[in-house]
């Protein structure tokens, strides 16, 4: 809270400069959930910059992976911690509670429509016909989606 009150302070102050960043994406480390950035003014390099902003073991809420290479918008929470609030172009998602997540929820769903039988008057059916298309769907869940 009291981070939070110093930075309105210096939006009020005027000194909303110093507390932004711009720069490209040097490394993203996914267990951290950070990145390293280069900022554009060729300031020292700003390492495990925050993907979040709760700092914790969980892997629960909303993280979005800039794509390395690609330029971020760093908001500086104090003179060593920084935020990643905008991106130029993102890798992956991560959308998660303490439960699911909403890959695992749709991958399970693809599965249950590639593993669907129906009973016809000849019997069950052998094959889905579109299958293929289906499992395409999940093949591309994987370059949207990090669990």
């Amino acid at each position: 809270m009291e981070n939070i009150v110093s930075m309105l302070k210096q939006l009020v102050l005027g000194d909303l400069a110093a507390m932004v960043v711009t720069g490209k994406v040097t490394e993203v480390d996914q267990a951290e959930r950070t990145c390293d950035v280069d900022p554009d003014d060729e300031g020292a390099p700003l390492v495990s910059v925050r993907l979040r902003s709760v700092v914790d073991d969980e892997q629960n809420g909303f993280t979005i992976w800039p794509a390395v290479g690609s330029t971020v918008t760093v908001l500086m929470l104090d003179d060593h911690t920084g935020l990643v609030v905008q991106y130029s172009e993102v890798e992956a998602y991560s959308i998660r509670n303490q439960k699911e997540s909403l890959k695992a929820i749709l991958s399970d769903f693809l599965d249950a429509v590639l593993n669907q039988v129906f009973t016809t008057n000849n019997g069950p059916t052998i094959q889905l016909v579109n299958a293929p298309e289906f499992t395409a769907i999940k093949e591309r869940l994987d370059l949207l989606f990090l669990d």
